[in-house]
């Protein structure tokens, strides 16, 4: 069985950051989730138990973004309070695995409970991700993994502590894309309201084209 290796970055900021081997399975879809599958257990482990302020605060969290897709529907109160116990994994896409990288992704591995948790704050991964153009606050201990990954393969690569998480490279190519996208969403967000402002002034002048043919049409036969 292959190796890779892959980055620990504590958020206590007196512990080291850590370069941990990671076995890779053969199979492709055990590869793809033997990371999360790992840090699952590491979280339930070692992050502590839920608060009850923290478990408020989330399915507070879920309740709104429910409500904001979701007007109507009614949220399960028990379903709720498993969810916000429940132990998952969030992936911060700090380096799309795009063909402008060459397919190499950096993906950063957090516990998606951390506010239930209330986890502190990681200041270091939080730093990391600020500066690739991805700003998120990190939550307790974060993973650092990187990957090859075209959609069709799948292959995990070594994530080191020799200058990998800032060197320059990955840090530049993180801003181009992230500005990309940034670019792209502002164009069809003006695109969309470009096209809105043409609709209402439309309406506008077909209402006052009516208007004004009504007018004409009064005066026609008032003359006559």
């Amino acid at each position: 069985m292959s190796t890779a290796t892959y980055l620990l970055v504590p958020a206590d900021l007196d512990a080291p950051m850590q370069e941990l081997t990671l076995e890779v399975p053969s199979d492709l879809e055990k590869n793809i989730g033997c990371l999360t599958t790992l840090l699952q257990d590491y979280y339930r482990r070692t992050a502590g138990a839920f608060t009850q302020q923290g478990k408020d605060a989330m399915i507070d969290s879920v309740k709104q973004r429910l409500k904001e897709t979701q007007p109507d529907a009614k949220p399960d109160e028990t379903m709720l309070s498993k969810l916000a116990e429940s132990q998952t994994v969030d992936i911060v896409q700090v380096l799309p695995a795009t063909i402008d990288s060459g397919y190499v992704g950096v993906n950063l591995y957090v516990d998606d409970k951390g506010v239930s948790r209330a986890s502190p704050l990681n200041a270091r991964a939080t730093a990391i991700c600020t500066q690739c153009g991805c700003p998120t606050d990190v939550l307790g201990d974060g993973f650092f993994a990187r990957v090859w990954d075209d959609q069709e393969g799948f292959e995990r690569r070594d994530f080191t502590m020799a200058g990998q998480c800032y060197s320059r490279h990955t840090l530049r190519l993180s801003l181009r894309l992230s500005l990309r996208l940034s670019l792209r969403l502002s164009l069809r967000l003006s695109l969309r309201l470009s096209l809105r402002l043409s609709l209402r002034l439309s309406l506008r002048l077909r209402l006052s084209l009516r208007l004004y043919l009504s007018l004409t049409l009064i005066l026609t036969r008032s003359l006559e």
